[in-house]
């Protein structure tokens, strides 16, 4: 369980996020902080796609969320190895990875296991990533979402 927080200008939005994820799938429930389910967000062998019976519809597809989450869960080899031969590339510096497509930088992903925080420069987005279970406070000092 992650406390998923999307900024975008001066809109915040906190979800809940149940994710379930290995080398070839990912999926990943959206939840409301009342933990009503809003979406199910589903990434395999067919491509990303979220399944039917959503409650809302977000402001970005399938594909830009599961790209994000993969970006920042998977590990840079496989990431190099996923963009080979493609327009795509990984940079990494000691402040975390970006990601580039045909030399534009698209996004930029830094923190830990406490704390991903994934900053689309192309969609003028942040989603931050942080356990469900810390305290407020302790979250809020680990991952900084403005």
């Amino acid at each position: 369980m992650q406390r998923l927080t999307f900024l975008q200008q001066d809109r915040r939005h906190e979800l809940i996020g149940a994710l379930r994820h290995d080398e070839r799938s990912l999926r990943l429930a959206l939840l409301s902080p009342q933990g009503q389910r809003l979406l199910t967000l589903v990434q395999d062998d067919q491509g990303a796609r979220f399944l039917a019976g959503a409650s809302f519809d977000p402001p970005f597809t399938a594909e830009w969320l599961a790209n994000r989450l993969a970006w920042s869960l998977w590990p840079s080899s496989a990431l190099a190895q996923a963009f080979a031969g493609t327009d795509w590339a990984l940079v990494e510096d000691g402040e975390g990875r970006t990601i580039r497509y045909r030399n534009e930088d698209i996004a930029h992903v830094t923190g830990s296991a406490e704390c991903r925080v994934i900053d689309d420069i192309v969609g003028n987005y942040r989603l931050t990533i942080a356990p469900l279970d810390d305290p407020t406070e302790r979250t809020k000092a680990l991952c900084p979402a403005d």
